[in-house]
């Protein structure tokens, strides 16, 4: 089993989905950084603009061999109810789903490598699939 926070903290690019498929998926940068005491601060930025367009902090607590990760603003300040992800561990990889809300679905497969994640909303989200990330060399 790979550790949860190993796989989860990094920097992540969809270049080769994004470039096989300029269509339908731009090219975005993530990245994970860990804050210390079960909080990671998040960003997300398009390639061609490395300014983030959303930046995030995340609290991951674990539950048994299962890992919480709740959504806050990018202060920590204000919890976003409702965006909650459970992650478990099976066969290869930590598979995460969302478990608190009917308007907002979370599907993600994370390993030491990889981080493919497809979310929904009611007016907004990924009609191609699971965005495709790959870990970036630290």
């Amino acid at each position: 089993m790979i550790p949860f926070h190993e796989s989860l903290i990094g920097k992540f690019d969809n270049q080769q989905q994004s470039l096989q498929y300029p269509s339908r998926f731009a090219r975005i940068l993530i990245c994970h950084e860990d804050l210390g005491n079960g909080w990671i601060k998040g960003s997300q930025a398009y390639h061609h603009n490395p300014k983030p367009y959303r930046e995030f902090r995340m609290w991951v607590t674990s539950i048994g061999e299962k890992f919480l990760v709740q959504n806050f603003d990018s202060e920590g300040l204000t919890y976003k109810e409702g965006y909650d992800t459970i992650f478990e561990w099976r066969d290869d990889h930590w598979h995460g789903k969302s478990h608190d809300n009917a308007q907002y679905t979370v599907d993600a497969i994370l390993d030491k490598d990889k981080y493919y994640v497809l979310d929904k909303g009611d007016t907004w989200g990924s009609q191609w699939g699971h965005f495709k990330f790959h870990k970036l060399p630290a």
